[in-house]
């Protein structure tokens, strides 16, 4: 029984990690993009950014 459960936890955990190493970069680049695009909207107007 636990082993069946560590194997299907490492497969899960294999998934996961090549997943993220084929888009992680991709995903950080879009959020870090959205983050600067937001505080660029909130410029325009005034008494949001709380920059």
């Amino acid at each position: 029984m636990m082993r069946r459960l560590q194997a299907r936890f490492n497969q899960v955990d294999r998934k996961i990690t090549d997943w993220l190493a084929r888009y992680g970069t991709v995903l950080l680049r879009v959020s870090l993009g959205l983050v600067f695009f937001w505080f660029g909207i909130l410029k325009f107007f005034p008494g949001l950014s709380p920059a």
